[in-house]
C-alpha cells in the first residue's frame, strides 16, 4: 500500500511517499506524476517509505527525467540509510547529479 501527499509552496511540489513503492503500487506514483505541472522544484521525500523494490527504482527514474523534460528539478530528501546505499549503488545519485549539472 501507498500514500502519496502532496503540498505546494510557491513553485515547490513536494511527494510525501508513505508506505511501499513496489510493482503493486507503482501505478499510484506514475499517476501522481502525470498530475505535476507549473513547478520549478519537486521534492520526493522517501522518509516513509518501508519498501522500495526495482520498479520503485524505475518510477523514480522516470520523476528525474520527467523534470528534465518539463523543466522541473527533482530532489530526493528523507532517505534512509538502505535506500541512500540502494540509490548508489544502481547510480540514481549520479544521474540526478550529472543532470542537475546540465549532463545528459
Amino acid at each position: 500500500m501507498i500514500t502519496i501527499r502532496q503540498s505546494r509552496n510557491e513553485n515547490i511540489l513536494v511527494f510525501a511517499v508513505e508506505g511501499v513503492l513496489d510493482i503493486f503500487t507503482v501505478d499510484d506514483f506514475d499517476a501522481a506524476l502525470t498530475e505535476v505541472t507549473g513547478v520549478q522544484k519537486l521534492v520526493i521525500d522517501l522518509s516513509a517509505v518501508t519498501f522500495l523494490d526495482s520498479t520503485g527504482i524505475g518510477a523514480i527514474l522516470r520523476a528525474i527525467y520527467q523534470g528534465q523534460d518539463h523543466g522541473f528539478t527533482v530532489e530526493l530528501s528523507g532517505m534512509n540509510e538502505e535506500i541512500k546505499e540502494l540509490f548508489d549503488t544502481v547510480g540514481i545519485l549520479r544521474v540526478l547529479e550529472a543532470l542537475q549539472k546540465g549532463e545528459r
